[in-house]
């Protein structure tokens, strides 16, 4: 186990370090927060239709509305970030998969959601989650790995989906429902790109696997599947 964990460190290290950051990040905002009322912090999340509020698309995931609030985010932005590099093909999806997730479930939230300040990373922990649940689903050749994370991933957290639509006038359901969407849709543009695009997350050198294509290296092709 000791040597499992210190190889997927050195092998996922920029990404772990990107993450313990912005964990510090948000805690300490939260702690900010605590002194405060809040309305500042507030601030931060995305207000629907506004010109201000597309650049909140990439400030919401540091604001956080309570102690409880970020806490659960951090549990579950952990677990499934893990699960994430686990499963994927090096820290350019892991970064990729979070960067569409953000991007495009903050502009989902900034083009339909009531109008309020939409805080938190939820959205974010949702497009993991459903990323990661529908990788499978698209994957060519089949990778049981992938399918025991995906099983997994459901088991765990398939019940916070039944939140999305909770009712509570508090809670963003359309940063949810966004941040899921966005997941579904990069597990399947991530899968449909083929090996040959994919091939540029991968921790390989992307020059030889071209070489290799162009000379018509056989089974080389097949490897990044």
């Amino acid at each position: 186990v000791p040597v499992a964990a210190k190889e997927f460190y050195q092998k996922h290290y920029i990404a772990i370090a990107i993450l313990i950051v912005y964990l510090i990040i948000i805690w300490i905002i939260a702690g900010i927060d605590q002194w405060g009322d809040g309305k500042e912090i507030a601030a931060l999340g995305i207000r629907p239709r506004t010109a201000l509020g597309l650049l909140q698309i990439f400030t919401t995931i540091f604001c956080h509305t309570g102690i409880e609030h970020v806490f659960f985010n951090t549990l579950g932005i952990l677990s499934l970030s893990f699960g994430l590099l686990y499963v994927g093909r090096g820290k350019r999806e892991f970064l990729a998969t979070t960067a569409f997730v953000i991007i495009v479930g903050g502009f989902f939230v900034w083009c339909i959601a009531r109008d309020a300040y939409h805080c938190g990373a939820s959205g974010m922990l949702f497009g993991h989650l459903l990323y990661l649940v529908c990788v499978p689903l698209w994957e060519r050749p089949f990778n049981w790995k992938s399918l025991a994370i995906a099983v997994v991933t459901g088991v765990l957290y398939g019940g916070i989906v039944l939140t999305i639509f909770n009712g509570d006038p508090k809670v963003s359901w359309e940063s949810h429902v966004g941040g899921a969407l966005a997941g579904i849709l990069w597990a399947f543009l991530f899968f449909a790109m083929g090996s040959k695009c994919r091939a540029r997350f991968e921790n390989v050198n992307f020059r030889r696997f071209k070489d290799e294509q162009e000379g018509g290296g056989g089974s080389g092709g097949n490897q990044f599947e």
